[in-house]
């Protein structure tokens, strides 16, 4: 496989669906070639269970170890604390730095919105410029960093044995066709091409994270950056069209301008190599999730779209749910708000019963395996029976987030109850079924499981809860801008009480898909598999995206 290094630090970038900014998380990603010892002391008690499962999973040609993850003993309960790295058994990881780019005030919205409908040439102007806006964007945010310089991957016959050798781009060619600016300057009649503003760093930007050189900031002690550098950027790019049945899939943002305009081997176009193996090309994140978040029974994003991912029979399962903040901003957006903040205004709504029973109704949610959501399945489908509700826009709001709770807490029912979950009598006085900060009691728990994430009148974590699940089937991490929707978040608490929900911290929350596409384009520089043919439907395992070396 070649010699690898052990530790990456790695820029991750994203693009969503919302179109409200681009989200830019700096992470340090570390390998243990060995168990820690509470994992390890944990794999041998349960060895035969784990041989047996390992048999049942067959072949496993990507390298990705289907035991991944905490065993049954070991928790890791303060999942993205700051300066306490999130821990598996394989890799570690800490943020370093967080931003999100706001495109308010730029020409992008309207440039990425109008590029499913534009022509040819077009087109290839936007995937140009907007390649060239995130490496700047990049180059902007790691200005603050000392000692910041790129450390690309060493080709074959590097005297250095601490980077790997030239991984083959299965995905295609590897060196930027054409440098940026060399015979091809940006348009000076585009408006939105090298004139876009990129907010600099520094106290007034309230979108800017703290510099983690501060000796303040809790995140990264003073001096720990003495000897930074940056391996790659793994840029995610912004997604045009997504119809894998079709065998089309495009995010726009060309890597090889990244590359060019920072000097940092770049990784992008993670799909395409997937949907051309006949897969949906999404989702992506559960190898991360496998990888880095295997101690929770559930992954669950609550971004544009609502997606999941859980092991079940020995392989992580992953496919999406619903929309979620895709359709939910645009009702806000009728009622003059970018969001609906907290979800206020779907909670003074009411569920419109026939709006309800219409959406439940939808095709999509009667497929089986592989599947995924785009904007187009939105605009299609979805949007028209939203559309032709005479619903007030509240009550749309309400039903809609009522229809989210309802297809995630069905995900969940349908999932088989873990093994080691043994049922017990309550001793938790009827307070089951929270979200962490909530004190509101949830109706519809089941006696036996305790689901409780904090001890009765008390701020402290109920120690006894996270022991009894610690094998983290029976909890579910959510994140995404959806988390920090109070009202949704109450509503899945209540009608999927039989799990624990964590939320992490807001850092966590905002920047997970940035932190897992920065892991992604690691395992891509190792040539190790980064996108699961079981969630995606692909032919096989393969380690999606192409390689921009400077």
């Amino acid at each position: 496989m070649g010699n690898y290094k052990k530790t990456y630090t790695a820029v991750g970038v994203m693009s969503g669906t919302s179109v409200d900014g681009l989200d830019m998380a700096l992470c340090r990603f570390t390998r243990d070639e060995q168990l820690p010892a509470e994992a390890a002391k944990t794999t041998e008690t349960a060895e035969s269970g784990k041989a047996s499962e390992a048999a049942e999973a067959g072949p496993n040609p990507g390298g990705l170890d289907p035991q991944a993850g905490p065993g049954p003993d070991s928790h890791y309960p303060n999942a993205g604390a700051d300066n306490n790295p999130v821990s598996g058994p394989q890799w570690h990881f800490e943020i370093l730095k967080t931003k999100t780019l706001s495109y308010s005030g730029t020409s992008w919205p309207e440039r990425l919105a109008g590029a499913e409908t534009a022509d040819g040439y077009t087109l290839a102007r936007v995937h140009r410029d907007f390649g060239r806006f995130t490496g700047e964007a990049v180059k902007e945010f790691l200005a603050g960093l000392p000692a910041v310089q790129a450390d690309p991957v060493n080709p074959a016959g590097s005297n250095d044995p601490d980077h790997p050798t030239d991984p083959a781009d299965s995905a295609g060619p590897t060196d930027p066709v054409h440098p940026a600016g060399a015979t091809d300057p940006v348009d000076p009649a585009d408006p939105a091409g090298a004139t876009d503003p990129i907010q600099p760093a520094g106290a007034t930007d309230p979108d800017h994270t703290t510099d983690p050189v501060n000796p303040t900031d809790p995140i990264q002690p003073a001096g720990s950056h003495a000897s930074l550098h940056v391996d790659l950027i793994a840029s995610h790019g912004h997604t045009i069209f997504h119809r894998p049945e079709q065998g089309i899939t495009l995010q726009i943002g060309d890597g090889a301008e990244i590359a060019a305009v920072t000097g940092i081997t770049t990784v992008s176009d993670f799909r395409r190599l997937d949907v051309a193996l006949g897969g949906q090309g999404a989702p992506l994140v559960p190898a991360g999730d496998e990888l880095l978040f295997g101690q929770y029974g559930y992954c669950l994003n609550l971004g544009g779209f609502a997606n999941v991912s859980f092991r079940e029979s020995g392989k992580r399962i992953a496919f999406d749910i619903c929309p979620v903040n895709i359709v939910l901003n645009r009702l806000a957006g009728q009622l003059g708000m970018e969001y609906d903040k907290d979800g206020a205004a779907a909670a003074s709504g009411e569920v419109d019963r026939q709006l309800l029973a219409a959406l439940e109704g939808l095709d999509f949610y009667r497929l089986d395996g592989p599947r995924s959501l785009g904007k187009e399945w939105v605009d299609e489908v979805f949007m028209p029976v939203v559309d032709a509700s005479g619903a007030s826009v509240k009550d749309k709001l309400r039903t809609v987030c009522e229809h989210v709770a309802l297809r995630i807490a069905a995900v969940i029912a349908a999932k088989p109850p873990h093994p080691d979950i043994i049922d017990e009598e309550r001793t938790d006085g009827g307070t089951e079924g929270r979200t962490a900060g909530d004190t509101k009691q949830s109706p519809g728990a089941t006696a036996g499981i305790p689901r409780r994430d904090k001890l009765p009148g008390s701020d402290e974590p109920d120690e006894e809860f996270l022991d009894q699940g610690a094998s983290g089937t029976e909890t579910l991490l959510v994140t995404g801008g959806g988390a920090k929707n109070g009202f949704l978040r109450g509503l899945i608490s209540e009608k999927a009480s039989q799990v624990y929900t964590v939320i992490p911290d807001e850092r966590l929350i905002d920047f997970k898909e940035a932190v897992v596409f920065a892991f992604l384009g690691v395992l891509r520089i190792r040539n190790e598999v980064n996108c699961l043919a079981a969630v995606t439907g692909a032919r096989h395992d393969n380690p999606g995206g192409i390689i921009h070396l400077v």
